[in-house]
């Protein structure tokens, strides 16, 4: 009996021990799964904060970039819609085209009744009934969208901070045309263009802003140049009060007009944009800028192209691909076969040739029917057409080649700068583009 009891005794100190193993094992388990279920949910919460903490400062960015542009809310214009195509507004309208897309028609000009849409390049004319051959031989000019026409940059007082907003905004795909900076002036925003990653991307650069850097617009040139006996009424803010006044009008409209032929001149001595006219040149830029000042419509006026501008026309094309380059390179790099350049071959309705390759040609206005691109002609080539952009303190720009040269040396975005009194051999082949606004 002692023994059984024993016995027992031992059994149920055993069973006890077994217990207290299983209740701890479980424990530990219990620990563990709860643990385990800690670390996972604090992974995520980690997880989560990461996103939110590498996301926002992004997001914020955007917000004190997209602050920097205007609002055009403030600058909102109520204006009469055009009713139909071939009809002379008399003052300022809006045009709606088949995609929605708006243009805004200036006065005493009409949508060309056989043009297209925006996108294809909206000609106007300030002639009744005019078509895309400029058979009215009305002065035909065609809508160049800007998307981002103005930032802000009114509460920055250094070139760097103002370069760094200009910077930003690009690498947001927003190109400026121009800047509102402190003193409430407008300053023009120019850009250089290159070929990236193999051919696939085109990398838009903006020049540096700045007092002493070397592009810049509205600029004067050195008083020797820049003076009232060179341009009539002249003064050191004439420049800047045209910049001005175009510049509130692009900010409203989103866009502006540039001339679809290089400038001529009519008997009456204006200044023209018509087919097949002999284009305005071997004369000083002085003379070009003083002339393409002369077309007035009714409220609509006209003057030399700025180099921003031409820069938003580069904007504008810069996905277009050139199916005459080797490359199938972006056509405003390699230009060849677009204008009227030495290495084009041209020929005529028959077959029959009239210009061999590597020889040089100027051409009227329009005449060479391939030189077009987005309906304006001759934007590639034939001259050399000067801007108000400066290089330095005593030259102008000119933009987009001439025929003496190729589509791949001077493409459609390219520089060359002159003097603007220069009187060299190349002055029969500078010539220059109108704006109206």
């Amino acid at each position: 009996q002692s023994d059984q009891s024993s016995y027992d005794e031992l059994r149920k100190n055993m069973e006890n021990k077994r217990l207290i193993i299983i209740i701890s094992i479980a424990i530990i388990v219990l620990v563990l799964l709860v643990t385990a279920v800690v670390v996972i949910v604090s992974q995520n919460n980690n997880e989560e904060e990461g996103l939110i903490n590498f996301e926002q400062p992004t997001v914020e960015e955007n917000e004190i970039e997209e602050n920097n542009i205007i609002d055009d809310e403030e600058i909102v214009e109520e204006l009469p819609e055009v009713s139909e195509k071939g009809t002379i507004v008399e003052e300022r309208s809006l045009y709606r085209d088949e995609n929605n897309d708006e243009a805004v028609i200036p006065a005493g000009f009409a949508v060309v009744k056989d043009s297209g849409t925006i996108d294809d390049g909206l000609v106007i004319s300030d002639v009744l009934d005019d078509d895309m051959e400029n058979s009215k031989q009305g002065n035909q000019f065609v809508w160049i969208p800007v998307e981002t026409p103005v930032l802000d940059v009114r509460s920055y007082d250094n070139d760097t901070d103002i370069n760094n907003a200009i910077q930003e905004s690009v690498n947001n795909g927003k190109y400026p045309m121009a800047i509102r900076i402190s003193d409430d002036n407008y300053a023009g925003v120019v850009y250089n263009f290159q070929s990236i990653r193999e051919n696939t991307t085109i990398q838009v650069i903006p020049y540096t802003y700045g007092t002493e850097t070397t592009q810049q617009e509205p600029s004067n040139l050195d008083t020797s140049l820049d003076n009232s006996n060179n341009i009539e009424n002249w003064s050191n803010t004439t420049y800047q009060e045209d910049f001005n006044e175009m510049m509130n009008k692009i900010r409203r409209d989103k866009g502006f007009w540039i001339a679809r032929f290089e400038t001529s001149v009519g008997q009456d001595g204006m200044a023209q944009s018509k087919k097949m006219q002999d284009v305005l040149t071997n004369v000083s830029w002085f003379e070009l800028y003083e002339t393409e000042k002369t077309l007035k419509t009714l409220t609509t006026t006209s003057h030399m192209v700025w180099g921003c501008q031409w820069d938003q026309i580069m904007i504008w094309l810069k996905e277009i691909r050139n199916g005459y380059s080797s490359d199938n390179a972006f056509a405003i790099l390699n230009s060849t076969g677009l204008g009227n350049y030495a290495d084009l071959e041209l020929v005529d309705e028959t077959g029959n040739v009239i210009k061999e390759e590597g020889v040089s040609i100027r051409y009227r206005a329009g005449e060479v029917t391939n030189a077009v691109i987005k309906n304006i002609y001759d934007l590639a080539g034939n001259v050399f057409e000067w801007t108000m952009e400066s290089y330095y303190t005593s030259l102008r720009e000119a933009r987009g080649g001439y025929c003496a040269y190729d589509g791949v040396t001077y493409p459609l975005s390219s520089r060359y700068a002159f003097r603007p009194d220069y009187h060299g051999e190349h002055l029969v082949n500078i010539g220059s583009r109108m704006t109206i606004y």
